[in-house]
């Protein structure tokens, strides 16, 4: 199923947002997320920039609600389920899982409609897949 790059782009930089850094190992995980979802690398790059972008001129206590009018455009379960893959990837790019980015991720889960068990399954998943060190 194809999903709209915006929508992705968009929970992407929120992410990025979360932890403060978009860099080039960043960059280069956000070609691969492009790459696995068949978007354009580089349209795909500069959405994500842009929304970065936009979203470091808004005052962080603004940002749930910025958050729940973009997961008003996801499609349905199957989109959702995609975004937080994507979310988990970015977060997972350093190869380490902290607290802060666990209570993020449910929160993304909950913003997403997404159960969270299911949630925590993925996640559970994906650190054991990856070797990613837990930082209590």
């Amino acid at each position: 199923m194809k999903f709209d790059m915006k929508n992705m782009a968009a929970f992407v930089a929120a992410t990025l947002w979360t932890d403060g850094i978009y860099d080039q190992e960043e960059k280069a995980a956000v070609a691969d997320i492009a790459k696995n979802y068949e978007f354009d690398a580089e349209a795909f790059i500069e959405c994500v920039q842009n929304t970065f972008d936009e979203m470091n001129n808004i005052k962080a206590s603004d940002m749930d609600d910025y958050l729940d009018k973009m997961a008003e455009d996801v499609t349905g379960e199957e989109e959702a389920y995609a975004i937080y893959d994507a979310i988990l990837q970015t977060m997972l790019i350093d190869k380490v899982f902290s607290v802060d980015e666990y209570g993020n991720l449910l929160a993304f889960a909950q913003i997403l409609d997404i159960d969270l068990a299911k949630a925590m399954l993925i996640v559970t998943d994906r650190v054991q897949k990856n070797n990613v060190e837990l930082k209590l």
